[in-house]
Parts: C-alpha cells; structure tokens; sequence
C-alpha cells in the first residue's frame, strides 16, 4: 500500500487525499478501500467512484505523487463565485472592469491597466500640490478595495479566491506565484 495522508480544508473536513503512487491514486479499488478505512462520508466515495475525483501532480513540494480531491468543482465557466477563504464576492475581469470604471477610473488601451484620474484643481502651487497628493491617495485606496475583490480560480480544483487573501494566506508556488491552499496548483483569473 502506497504512503497516503488526509487533506484537510481550512475547516478542517477531509477534502481530498495525497496518495504517493500515481497508479494507486488512479485505481478506484484502493480509492474505495482508503476512503471506506478513513471514514470518508458516502456521497464524496460514490462521487470518487463515478469519476468526479480529479487527480492532480503534487506540485505544492519535493514529495511527489498525487493530490485525489473529493469535491465536485464549479463549471470552468461560472464567474459568479465567493472567495472559498473569506467568503466575500470575487469579481470576474469584466466585473473588476466595471467597477474599476464606475469608480472613474480609466482602461489605458496600450496597457491594459486602469489609470486614475487626477487634476481639476486651482490655487497656488503647494495649495495645489497638496490638493493633488490627497486625490491620489483617496484613489489609490479605492482601487486597492476593488482589487482585493479581483477572483482567481484554481486550475486544477476549481477553488476561487480573491486576491486579498490569496496575498495574505496563500502559499508560494514553486514555479512562481501563488499555490492553491486546497490542491497546490497555480491560478487564473476569474472570468
């Protein structure tokens, strides 16, 4: 029997498996008799069992083998999610876009980036220098509040955060980036 050990999500349920041996992690006998030994509820072994487990590489460390998560993903489609960690609403792009331009901000088409814009402003120069770095500063808090807000999913787990957390709390990706707290995979925006 292959090394395995439990998965846990932030609640503390059991939500997947690591399993060393990409074969054992494939094979549906020893999934059923692993899950069954560990007590895993019915509904997630007769999901696992008519396939809706996927199997995922072990990128999160040097240890190798296989991540079997027991979820039901979202639809790879879906842009209306909650973050799985906060449970704020995360913004799909053209959410994140909205928002960004009901804030007043501006897309620059070269870029792609959203600029704020600032002037509008009379008086004497430090009067006016004075009035500018308050703009600036009151805009770039709004901004940053929008995008906490912007969604990631997970490309393996389907998992969804917001960038808030994912800074916050989410653990380094060995091949840059952030690693999904659920499965170790990389993320996507959310679209």
């Amino acid at each position: 029997m292959a090394d395995f050990s439990e998965v846990k999500d932030k609640d503390g349920k059991v939500c997947g498996l690591w399993i060393s041996d990409p074969k054992d992690a494939n094979d549906p006998v020893y999934l059923a008799v692993l899950m069954m030994r560990l007590g895993v509820p019915q509904d997630a072994c007769a999901r696992v069992m008519a396939g809706g487990g996927r199997v995922v590489a072990n990128t999160v460390d040097n240890k190798g083998g296989c991540f079997v998560m027991f979820d039901s993903a979202p639809p790879a489609d879906s842009p209306n999610a909650d973050c799985s960690n906060c449970r704020t609403k995360a913004f799909s792009t053209s959410e994140f876009e909205q928002e960004c331009e009901k804030a007043g901000f501006v897309k620059d088409a070269a870029s792609g980036s959203f600029k704020m814009k600032v002037g509008g402003l009379a008086g004497f120069g430090n009067s006016v220098f004075s009035q500018l770095a308050n703009q600036q500063e009151s805009q770039q808090a709004t901004f940053n509040k929008i995008e906490n807000q912007r969604g990631y999913r997970c490309r393996s787990c389907r998992a969804v955060y917001c960038m808030k957390c994912l800074y916050a709390s989410a653990p380094a990706h060995s091949r840059g980036g952030k690693a999904c707290p659920k499965c170790g995979d990389t993320f996507e925006h959310l679209e």
